[in-house]
């Protein structure tokens, strides 16, 4: 005969016990459960377990080295890849008036910069707003790869 066990703190009770005498919940008349509601469930046979993980500490690198030149890169290795190419073309359309040390009459009428101070003050602000999105996209990687792990683990497969 299995030895029933509390249903809300998984203590061992009494065959014939209405309540926990460990944490006083009312217990179930039917059947109690066999084993302590904590021990996970089997998996069903034949389904695949995913093992698959994704390093934190090297989507972080990805995202930080490439990241200088190129947004999104620790994004796609995590499988966000959508969000990897979108960072990549905002990328790209910010550092164009970077590299080449101009800035395009369209940046200039988003920015406003040429009514307070022209062309230097519309390069420093493009390269302050290049400096804080590679560095959220560091940190927004990171924090993705854990995610993608903690689903893993949870679930048994990808989140994405």
């Amino acid at each position: 005969m299995t030895t029933p066990f509390c249903d809300q703190c998984g203590k061992e009770v009494t065959a014939d016990a209405q309540y926990c005498p460990s944490c006083g919940h009312r217990l179930k008349t039917s059947t109690p459960p066999a084993t302590p509601p904590s021990a996970p469930p089997a998996p069903p046979a034949g389904l695949v377990t995913v093992t698959e993980s994704k390093n934190p500490g090297v989507a972080a690198l990805l995202a930080f080295f490439v990241g200088i030149g190129l947004f999104g890169v620790g994004h796609v290795y995590v499988g966000k890849i959508g969000k990897g190419v979108a960072l990549l073309v905002v990328s790209i359309i910010l550092h164009v008036p970077l590299v080449f040390g101009i800035v395009s009459l369209p940046f200039t009428a988003l920015y406003g910069a040429a009514v307070f101070g022209g062309w230097f003050i519309a390069v420093v602000f493009l390269g302050l707003v290049n400096l804080a999105l590679w560095v959220w996209q560091t940190y927004d990687a990171y924090k993705l790869a854990k995610q993608f792990n903690a689903h893993v683990q949870q679930y048994g497969k990808t989140p994405w």
